[in-house]
């Protein structure tokens, strides 16, 4: 179940962002704005959506398992099943697959590893680029980008970044931070985040079962992080030609 966006909502505010809550059927199309889909229980209008960006939006489409992959083609995205395996995920639990930026962009200043829970996959159409992936054969996108017109799209396969617990790691925080520093560059501080209803809850108390879990991540990431954030030129290259 949900654990909550409490933490990232208040990223947001501490940056300066206006972040206005609505469900999918309060969702307005103006390309003025900045729309984040969140596991949407309610599919968004693909075509409202694909003029929404040309005319100068930007979005995050966030999901898995949801209802966002009918947004996704209209904008040159394919949501499809993850890696079974990658080179690296966090205990060598192939459920909690790594995924490493694949290229430099402002969204991942300073994020090294990002630690993913059961995620998805991204294929991408000839005009998406993959900014983070899993060390696997393709399709193994977590995080794309497509520019449309005046605007940008950006799918993350993996809403459960997102979330509280998971933004206990140094890099899935970094890369939250990226997000809404990127979506809202340059035009008004303010963030549509469109949730299911029952993600609306303050965040939750992290319960005492995770509370190990929680630990770990942090502590094995917070070196891991530094070590990759800190990564020279060819190591990206690499990774994104899928060498290793």
């Amino acid at each position: 179940g949900w654990n909550g966006l409490g933490r990232f909502v208040e990223l947001a505010r501490q940056m300066g962002i206006t972040v206005e809550l609505v469900t999918a059927d309060d969702v307005r199309y103006e390309p003025s704005g900045t729309l984040l889909f969140v596991y949407p229980d309610r599919a968004p209008d693909g075509p409202a959506l694909r003029d929404f960006v040309a005319g100068g939006g930007r979005v995050l489409v966030a999901d898995d398992f949801g209802l966002g992959a009918d947004a996704l083609g209209p904008l040159g995205l394919l949501r499809v099943a993850a890696p079974e395996r990658t080179a690296s995920a966090f205990r060598q639990d192939p459920a909690f697959p790594i995924a490493l930026p694949s290229e430099r962009h402002p969204a991942l200043d300073g994020v090294g590893a990002v630690v993913t829970n059961h995620p998805a996959a991204l294929g991408l159409g000839p005009e998406g680029r993959c900014l983070l992936s899993f060390l696997a054969p393709p399709p193994a996108c977590l995080l794309a980008e497509v520019e449309r017109g005046y605007g940008t799209a950006l799918a993350l396969a993996d809403p459960s970044v997102l979330i509280d617990l998971m933004l206990e790691a140094d890099g899935n925080r970094r890369l939250a931070s990226g997000l809404l520093r990127h979506l809202t560059t340059n035009r008004r501080p303010r963030i549509t985040l469109v949730v299911p209803r029952e993600a609306w809850t303050a965040a939750r108390p992290v319960p005492p079962e995770a509370a190990a879990t929680a630990a770990a991540i942090r502590r094995w990431l917070a070196k891991a992080s530094e070590v990759l954030a800190a990564a020279p030129p060819w190591f990206w290259l690499l990774a994104g030609l899928g060498l290793f």
